[in-house]
């Protein structure tokens, strides 16, 4: 879909995001917005709190990330202190990490117009924090930045349900997929061996894989079948049949039309009850059946036995796997729909518009339409 031309006046926005192009929420909430955006008439801005390779450094080889935060926090208050000439200040997630509500929101955005963006429950990491002071000072932070945006958008329903408490603006924009960067014909009919069942993430995430442990290394022990993990850096595990890949923006298509099914696995938790479900849209959008747990999104994205199955129990995932192991022709029906749906809900070109209303309806310059 190519942009159309806006009736509406053109507004500025300053995007902050938390993270540059590295960091895969502000690459997926954020950074693919702008350039259809701009197409739409808007004038942009984009500041990251985080600079760039700070993903890298906080979870490579290297740990000396810790040292740039000085840096980070005055280069958003300098930013923040030349925002006058903004329309409109689009946040991920918070202006200032471990910044108490009071400042934040009182203080620094008291006259601003503001929206602010949660992929994540952010509210959990400081109502939940273990230290007993940081939960007495930060606890309320994000219902209170919340109450105060002209508008909050969220990546999954567990986060709106917490969101419309404090604000009754706030619309679920689930985190989508750019699909001309995806394989646009179905994969042919393949019972290729090794099997291989495919994981995508980061360090952030990849313990969660320690939830299918023991049925992945049952299944693939007793078949012709191996884990690809891309993304993340090795941990020990006890399946022997798995595979290791860096994750790079080139290669991740690649790699994920390589496999025969795409897994997402999730304690159940408040954390994980807030999370997205991408790693599955992006299964989908590879054409992929997918085998997942029946936790938060996950339970709106996959349509169990249709697009893929929901999975609680160690013999629930292997009778999963195993289904889609003795039948290619599963394998594709699922795929297939799996990927009408990514085309019909989850793609960049059937949100961006919701996208575009809501700035202009938070920034006071035009209605939702």
């Amino acid at each position: 879909m190519k942009p159309v031309p806006c009736l509406r006046p053109s507004i500025k926005v300053l995007f902050l995001t938390r993270y540059g192009s590295d960091g895969a929420s502000s690459r997926y909430r954020t950074l693919q917005y702008i350039p259809w955006l701009t197409g739409q008439g808007l004038e942009c801005t984009v500041q990251s709190f985080f600079d760039q390779g700070h993903v890298t450094r906080r979870f490579g080889v290297t740990r000396g990330y810790l040292a740039m935060l000085p840096v980070a926090y005055w280069r958003r208050i300098r930013r923040m202190l030349s925002s006058e000439g903004y329309d409109l200040i689009s946040i991920e997630k918070e202006l200032l990490p471990f910044v108490p509500g009071l400042i934040e929101s009182d203080l620094v955005l008291r006259n601003a117009r503001y929206t602010v963006d949660y992929d994540d429950a952010m509210y959990h990491r400081y109502d939940q924090h273990p230290n007993a002071f940081l939960r007495m000072m930060l606890g309320r932070k994000i219902s209170k930045v919340m109450a105060g945006a002209g508008a909050v958008t969220v990546g999954s329903h567990y986060i709106l349900d917490y969101a419309r408490q404090f604000n009754p603006n706030s619309f679920l924009i689930p985190t989508v997929v750019d699909l001309s960067l995806y394989p646009d014909a179905e994969p042919r009919v393949s019972s290729a061996r090794p099997f291989v069942i495919g994981w995508i993430g980061s360090q952030a995430t990849i313990q969660y894989l320690k939830s299918v442990e023991d049925a992945l290394e049952e299944f693939c022990s007793a078949r012709n079948a191996r884990v690809l993990v891309i993304g993340g850096n090795p941990i020990p595990f006890r399946i022997r049949s798995m595979q290791w890949i860096p994750w790079s923006r080139e290669n991740e298509v690649k790699w994920l039309s390589a496999i025969h099914v795409g897994i997402m696995p999730l304690p159940r938790s408040p954390w994980s009850m807030g999370k997205c479900a991408f790693k599955l849209i992006q299964y989908m959008a590879c054409w992929k059946p997918v085998v997942a747990s029946p936790v938060g999104e996950n339970n709106h994205v996959v349509t169990h036995g249709v697009n893929g199955y929901l999975a609680a129990t160690k013999e629930e995932w292997i009778e999963a796997l195993d289904d889609l192991y003795r039948d290619p022709g599963r394998c594709l029906e699922m795929g297939r729909a799996g990927r009408r749906m990514v085309e019909e809900r989850y793609q960049l070109n059937a949100v961006a518009p919701e996208v575009l209303d809501i700035l202009y309806a938070a920034s006071g310059r035009g209605d939702r339409s």
